[in-house]
């Protein structure tokens, strides 16, 4: 079982296929680098960057196999200390849960070093089976404390997952759920114990393209860092989320605003106050779409554009799956052209995709 604690690494890192220390005058993205005295590994990114896996497990939480397996490049100490140092590895999003040493909390980590706190009981996830991260290398971490994940919620991304009686494994990205092939899943260097398994086919996600090979996207540890963080100078991006619109009162409305980064600045902090004039919202809906995996959706909009949405009606519910059977009375005696008849459904779906005409011309 590997430890946790980096200085561990002085030992087991030894055994790492090394190069003698030469000259480091190109970097290549996804270089891993040392120095001759030192068994710390780090990452090289596309700008010439170094990023330190801070414990083995976060390393290997990324990698395959075993040290002896890595090729790690040997620097002299002075072309090491040429290159900048910048924000640390963090523990790959979906390989597994994490907590603190000094906490029993347990989170799913995202790109970027997000984490959102997650429920005791996560898939097949038990709490002895999260990974510890030492308590010094937290401030790697970062959490908004408003993307906790509840039971019935869906999935973050970076989650490998396998749904009831099947046996295929999908990949959750942007919000969609992607196949993995056999090839795939060895290519991308996911692991067995990494998916969850005995999911619910109610948990529903977009269908997105299959993972077939190798992507840059999965394995590049730079895609982790994320365009949020900008790990050439530690300078922190804020991220800001607002509220709605509180009401108009006195000719002006407010509204909260909050920074999911929390870079403790507020440079581009959106204004959080604004003039306004009554107005009394007129909502009109369009018609339910069809019933697809228990759910329905419609569109709404304000006829008077107020700029609020305190009494929107709902635009998603959920629904079971009903076969619309019409049946009609006989048509009227032609008048004016016109006849009429009435139809009604049988199985009360309450939609009227397949209602047949009730008006029709005559002579």
């Amino acid at each position: 079982m590997k430890k946790l604690l980096l200085t561990v690494l002085a030992v087991i890192g030894l055994l790492a296929i090394t190069q003698p220390a030469w000259a480091y005058t190109t970097t290549y993205e996804g270089d891993l680098i040392k120095t001759l005295n030192s068994s710390a590994v780090y990452y090289m990114d596309a700008g010439g960057n170094r990023h330190l896996f801070p414990t083995e497990a976060t390393f290997f939480s990324w990698y395959k196999g075993d040290w002896k397996d890595q090729t790690i490049k040997t620097l002299s100490e002075a072309d090491f200390l040429q290159l900048p140092i910048s924000k640390n590895v963090t523990v790959r999003p979906g390989y597994s849960l994490i907590r603190f040493d000094n906490s029993l909390k347990m989170y799913a980590v995202l790109t970027n070093g997000k984490i959102c706190r997650a429920p005791a009981h996560y898939g097949n996830f038990q709490y002895g089976r999260a990974l510890v991260v030492p308590s010094g290398f937290e401030t790697d971490y970062y959490n908004d404390n408003i993307c906790d994940i509840k039971e019935d919620q869906k999935l973050p991304d970076g989650t490998l997952l396998r749904y009831t009686n099947s046996n295929d494994v999908y990949y959750i990205q942007n919000g969609q759920r992607r196949h993995v092939t056999e090839i795939g899943f060895s290519e991308n260097n996911f692991r067995w114990d990494s998916v969850i398994d005995g999911v619910s086919w109610s948990m529903y996600y977009p269908e997105g393209s299959t993972i077939s090979g190798r992507e840059s996207s999965l394995t590049n540890i730079s895609y982790n860092f994320g365009s949020s963080y900008n790990y050439y100078n530690y300078t922190c991006r804020e991220n800001w989320t607002c509220s709605n619109w509180g009401s108009c009162n006195n000719g002006w409305q407010n509204r909260s605003c909050w920074d999911s980064n929390n870079c403790g600045t507020a440079y581009s902090k959106p204004v959080t106050a604004q003039t306004c004039s009554s107005c009394s919202e007129n909502w009109l809906c369009g018609t339910w779409s069809a019933c697809a995996y228990n759910k329905q959706y419609r569109t709404c909009w304000d006829n008077n554009i107020c700029g609020t949405i305190y009494n929107k009606p709902i635009e998603t519910q959920t629904c079971s799956s009903c076969s619309e059977n019409w049946s009609c009375t006989a048509w009227s005696i032609c008048s004016n052209n016109k006849q009429y008849r009435q139809c009604l459904d049988t199985k009360q779906c309450g939609t009227t995709y397949y209602k047949p005409l009730e008006t029709q011309t005559c002579r």
